[in-house]
C-alpha cells in the first residue's frame, strides 16, 4: 500500500510540475475532421487524468483534447491544416506551443497562398495536349496525353519515370487503389483498361457504356461511380472482385457531364463538358434513398469557357479549373468567389497534391506545369 502510494504521489508531482496551457469550452481538429494524427482513450475523466495518462505513457505529444465523457483524444503530430474551435464538453490541453499563425497563414490568407505558389519553383516541359493528371502510391505524377500515351514522373525533379502507350481515343485518367482506370475508345464502343502501377501492364479491360470520362471510388472501393459524357449519365458499377465491374444503375445529368470530385460516398460535384454552365452537385437524400442534383450558380463559367473539372484544397476550398480561363478558386460550397487564378487560359486537369504543389495540364499551350511552394506545414 505505501509503494502505491508513493507511486501515485510522484505521478501526481511530474503530472503537475510540467508546464501546460488549458483552454475550456475548445477543441483542436484537422481541418477535414479525419484526426488521422491522433488516438482516442476512455474513462479518462478529468483533463488532469487524460494528462498523467499522456506524460507516464506518450512521448513528444503536442496536445489533447479532453471531453466530459470521460474520453481523451491524443494528437502526436499536427495536422498539416487545422483549426481550433468551440465545443461546450471539450478542453484543449496544449504541452507544447503552437507554430506562430503568420509563418505559413495556408488558410487564413488566400493571397499569401497564391503569391506562395507562383512564386515558387517552375517546371515546365513540353507535352502534346496534356489532359488528365493524377498522383499514384509511388507519389508519381500520371499524365495523359497526345490522346494515348501515360507518361509518370518524379513529381518533384520531374525526371519521367516511365512512358506507356495505351492506344488511339484515350480520353480519361483516374487512379485507385495501385492501378490507373482508363478510359480507351469514346465515339461508339467504350472499354475501360486497368492498368497496375506497379508493372504498367494491362491486368483488365472492361466493356463500358460509351464516353466514359472519370471513375470515382466509394464504399471502400465496392462501387464505382462513372460520368458518361455522350449519353449524359452518371453511372454506378458494382465493384465484388478485381476483375468484375456490373452496371447497377444509371442516373440522368443534367449536362453532359466531364469529371467528377468526391466530397464523400454521399456527395460529388460535377463539372460539364459545355460551356455556360456551372458545377453541379449530386448528393444522396437517405430519407428518400435516392441521389438529388443542385448547383453552384455563382460557378457557372461564361458563354466561351467551360468547368474542366473542381477539387478541394486542404483548406476545404473548392478550385475550379476552367478551360478558356484559368482557374477560379471558392469556399467550400461555391457560394462566394475567393480568388481569380489565370495562370494559363489552355488548362485541362489540375492536381492539388501535398504542401500545396500545384501540377497544370496546359492542353492549349503544350506544355506540364509544375509549382512546388515547399510549405512543409501550414499554422492558420
Amino acid at each position: 500500500m505505501i509503494l502505491l502510494l508513493t507511486i501515485h504521489s510522484l505521478l501526481f508531482t511530474i503530472c503537475y510540475s510540467v508546464p501546460f496551457g488549458k483552454v475550456n469550452k475548445t477543441r483542436f481538429t484537422s481541418r477535414d475532421l479525419l484526426n488521422s494524427e491522433a488516438i482516442w482513450l476512455s474513462n479518462q475523466l478529468t483533463p488532469e487524468k487524460c494528462l498523467c495518462t499522456v506524460l507516464s505513457q506518450y512521448n513528444n505529444t503536442p496536445l489533447f483534447n479532453s471531453y466530459q465523457n470521460g474520453s481523451c483524444q491524443i494528437f502526436f503530430s499536427l495536422p498539416y491544416t487545422y483549426t481550433m474551435e468551440y465545443r461546450n464538453d471539450s478542453t484543449l490541453i496544449l504541452l507544447s506551443s503552437l507554430p506562430s499563425r503568420d509563418i505559413a497563414p495556408c488558410c487564413s490568407n488566400l493571397p499569401w497562398l497564391i503569391k506562395r505558389i507562383t512564386n515558387s519553383s517552375l517546371s515546365s516541359i513540353s507535352l502534346n495536349t496534356p489532359s488528365y493528371l493524377v498522383i499514384d502510391d509511388y507519389n508519381y505524377l500520371a499524365v495523359l496525353y497526345n490522346s494515348y500515351t501515360l507518361n509518370r514522373y518524379n513529381r518533384t525533379t520531374m525526371t519521367l519515370i516511365s512512358s506507356t502507350t495505351i492506344g488511339s481515343q484515350t480520353m480519361a485518367l483516374s487512379y485507385y487503389n495501385k492501378q490507373y482506370y482508363i478510359t480507351k475508345g469514346v465515339s461508339h464502343l467504350s472499354n475501360l483498361v486497368i492498368y497496375s502501377t506497379a508493372t504498367m501492364i494491362n491486368t483488365l479491360t472492361v466493356p463500358i457504356q460509351k464516353d466514359p470520362r472519370d471513375y470515382v471510388f466509394i464504399q471502400n472501393g465496392s462501387i464505382m461511380v462513372v460520368p458518361i459524357q455522350t449519353l449524359q449519365l452518371i453511372s454506378f458499377y458494382n465493384v465484388t472482385s478485381p476483375t468484375s465491374y456490373t452496371l447497377s444503375f444509371s442516373l440522368s445529368a443534367p449536362a453532359a457531364p466531364n469529371t467528377l470530385y468526391r466530397v464523400s460516398d454521399t456527395l460529388f460535384y460535377m463539372s460539364t463538358g459545355v460551356n455556360y454552365g456551372p458545377i453541379y452537385t449530386l448528393a444522396y437524400n437517405s430519407t428518400t434513398n435516392s441521389w438529388i442534383w443542385g448547383t453552384m450558380p455563382l460557378t457557372k463559367s461564361d458563354i466561351t469557357t467551360n468547368n474542366f473539372q473542381s477539387t478541394m484544397d486542404a483548406c476545404g476550398r473548392l478550385w475550379v479549373a476552367i478551360n478558356g480561363y484559368g482557374i477560379k478558386i471558392f469556399d467550400t460550397y461555391g457560394t462566394k468567389l475567393l480568388y481569380n487564378l489565370t495562370i494559363t487560359t489552355g488548362l485541362n486537369e489540375i492536381v492539388l497534391a501535398k504542401k500545396f504543389d500545384l501540377y497544370v495540364a496546359d492542353n492549349d499551350n503544350n506544355k506540364l506545369l509544375s509549382y512546388l511552394p515547399k510549405i512543409d506545414q501550414c499554422t492558420s
